[in-house]
Formats: C-alpha cells, sequence, structure tokens
C-alpha cells in the first residue's frame, strides 16, 4: 500500500484524488451482522461490524475517500 504522500497528493486534497479499493488478496464473508475477512499474505483474520462491512462492500468499486463519507452519511 502506498501513502498519500508516496503519490504526490497534498493531504488537503486526498479525500478527493485518493483513490480506495478492496485489497485483492483480503476474501470476506458474512457470519451474521459482521463481515469477516481473511489476509491471505498474512493468514489473519479480521472481523468488522456493519458500518465496516458496508464499507467494505462500497470498496468492491474504486472510490474516492469523499464518496464513501457520502455514501455512508446518506445511508
Amino acid at each position: 500500500m502506498t501513502s498519500i504522500e508516496d503519490q504526490d497528493i497534498p493531504a488537503s486534497r486526498a479525500s478527493d484524488d485518493l483513490r480506495l479499493l478492496q485489497a485483492p488478496h483480503i476474501s470476506a464473508a458474512w457470519c451474521g451482522d459482521e463481515l469477516v475477512l481473511l489476509d491471505a499474505i498474512t493468514g489473519r483474520y479480521y472481523t468488522l461490524n456493519h458500518v465496516g462491512g458496508r464499507m467494505w462492500q462500497l470498496l468492491a468499486t474504486s472510490r474516492s475517500a469523499n464518496d464513501l463519507v457520502l455514501c455512508l452519511g446518506a445511508e
């Protein structure tokens, strides 16, 4: 993963210019109200609540941080 600085994006413009996307090596499955993620590289599992799970769903397509905030706020 690269940082904002690595992409030469000023921090003040990061929410508009930085595109976010699911990492391809992460598998996800719903288990009740939680989304369970498995990182195939590290072998670690993570659980997300319904808000985090919705964020993961929104990251299925490349989005700006600003777009994510607007989508979650509207919901």
